[in-house]
């Protein structure tokens, strides 16, 4: 009887160690795959970060550009304004004038309005992705920027977002 006792109780001993190390193993095996989900998100979340702040910080570096395509804008809509003044007080009904004003100064000045929108465009993004994508020190920073015309904002609080973005590149909430 003891024998049978004790056969019963290895086996019974056997059955639990081989149930508890299956269990221990895929509870392993799941721990392990959160790991590596959650080390390549991190991953994916760094470089998506990286990119952000090498587009701003680029962006940024192009305000003196952006500020000379905007006083041409507002240089070539006056420019406009008084030609088109001028060749209506004179009653000027020559087309080869007004063609060469169309060509001079409409399509320039559209021009010159098409690449300060789409600048402008790339830049509202890069702040709107890393509002979502940084943590509370960028966001305040980024509240600080000018409204509208960005690239007047004083290059210290384009500096601040910088530092911001620098110290958040490996925060994780």
């Amino acid at each position: 009887m003891s024998d049978i006792r004790t056969t019963l109780i290895a086996a019974a001993v056997g059955a639990g160690a081989a149930l508890g190390a299956s269990f221990l193993d895929k509870w392993l095996e799941r721990g392990n795959f959160d790991h590596q989900f959650s080390a390549q998100s991190r991953g994916a979340l760094v470089d998506k970060r990286f990119d952000l702040i090498k587009g701003y910080s680029a962006q940024i570096n192009a305000v003196d550009y952006m500020s000379i395509l905007d006083s041409w804008n507002q240089q070539i809509a006056g420019i406009g304004e008084s030609v088109a003044q001028r060749c209506a007080e004179e009653h000027d009904t020559d087309y080869a004038v007004l063609a060469c004003i169309q060509d001079r100064i409409i399509d320039r000045n559209l021009k010159y309005k098409s690449e300060l929108s789409a600048r402008h465009a790339d830049f509202v993004s890069t702040v709107q992705m890393s509002k979502l994508l940084f943590g509370p020190k960028v966001r305040e920073k980024l509240s600080s920027l000018q409204k509208g015309r960005w690239w007047t904002t004083d290059e210290q609080v384009h500096i601040a977002v910088l530092e911001a973005m620098r110290e958040e590149l490996y925060h994780f909430d």
